[in-house]
């Protein structure tokens, strides 16, 4: 999670992104503690709910290492 100090405020973000399952994209938006939250659309409106096997998990893997690699 990114906190920024904006003065009389702290602002917090989660780091989201786009990740290809099969022929479409899931927007994810991940909190370290809270865990992944999916979308179905860019603008994170409509949640998406994947089943246990959902091949979203596999990307989410991957997305998520690729962001340790970053860091």
């Amino acid at each position: 999670m990114t906190c920024t100090n904006m003065g009389s405020m702290i602002v917090c973000t989660n780091p989201s992104g786009r990740l290809h399952v099969g022929k479409r994209y899931i927007w994810v938006d991940y909190h370290p503690y809270c865990g992944p939250t999916f979308y179905t659309d860019w603008q994170m409106n409509n949640i998406y709910d994947p089943e246990p096997n959902d091949p979203v998990w596999d990307a989410l893997g991957v997305w998520l290492k690729k962001r340790e690699v970053k860091k």
